[in-house]
């Protein structure tokens, strides 16, 4: 999962491994925002009495913090997409999130962000990424722009999508 942390909550019940990136610190990786909570909860979360179950109830979440004061980094995201990789065969990690994209468009064929997406699908790991929430047709950014990452996202409207 890399968002903005993963907070260990009840739902998650220890299956939540906070990675730190070089530089950060241990205390700077819970969820201060929510929305890597949430989405690790849609993944993986499982209510105690099983009423509510995410996609992957038993999954450990390996949770990468790209929070920053000053914005996400595409340096970071693909710092995060390596240690992925480095780690991907010995922890069985088999799915990758990534709810965010870059601000500016781009081609697939140029971008540094989707040359570190096709590795990992290269390596059978799947790459989930977000389109944004403008609606169908409006991918342009990396990753949701690469044809190798599973593009998902929504409308202003609260309906999804699933563009690839």
């Amino acid at each position: 999962m890399i968002d903005s942390g993963v907070t260990k909550v009840d739902d998650l019940s220890g299956r939540v491994v906070q990675v730190p990136l070089p530089g950060q610190v241990k205390t700077s990786l819970d969820d201060t925002y929510g929305h890597g909570t949430f989405v690790a909860g849609v993944a993986a979360g499982k209510s105690a009495n099983g009423s509510y179950a995410g996609i992957a109830p038993g999954a450990t979440i390996y949770a990468l913090n790209l929070s920053r004061p000053d914005g996400i980094r595409s340096s970071d995201v693909m710092s995060a997409l390596f240690w992925v990789l480095q780690n991907a065969k010995a922890k069985h990690i088999g799915v990758v999130n990534l709810s965010l994209s870059e601000g500016v468009d781009s081609s697939y064929a140029t971008s540094s962000l989707d040359d570190v997406v096709e590795l990992l699908w290269r390596r059978g790991i799947v790459v989930v990424v977000s389109s944004g929430n403008d609606g169908p047709g409006t991918t342009s950014h990396a990753p949701g722009n690469d044809p190798f990452a599973i593009t998902v996202g929504g409308d202003r409207h609260g309906r999804h999508h699933g563009d690839r």
